[in-house]
């Protein structure tokens, strides 16, 4: 199974976590954020993304789930992690 985690707590993170269905989300190993509010999401841990830099990014894939999602882009890849690591969630939303 491919080790994921997302980055971003927001709105963006609920409809991900609403639209990926439930063996998808069992792949899910940490949410990270930039100001954490909660310590668990859907029964996944949530981790301040100063975490990160000492993780020697050890996951198969980090996808952004944040309409921030140019800036921790650049802070994923200043921080060392690997650009074919990272995966921006769009979300598409008409009112």
């Amino acid at each position: 199974m491919t080790k994921k985690v997302l980055f971003g707590c927001g709105t963006f993170l609920n409809l991900y976590l609403d639209l990926c269905g439930l063996a998808h989300k069992q792949g899910i190993k940490a949410i990270y954020d930039n100001t954490p509010k909660c310590e668990k999401v859907d029964g996944i841990d949530v981790l301040h993304a100063r975490e990160l830099a000492g993780s020697a990014f050890d996951f198969d894939e980090i996808i952004i789930t944040s309409r921030h999602y140019i800036d921790i882009y650049n802070q994923l890849v200043t921080l060392g992690c690997p650009e074919s690591k990272i995966t921006v969630f769009h979300a598409l939303l008409s009112w």
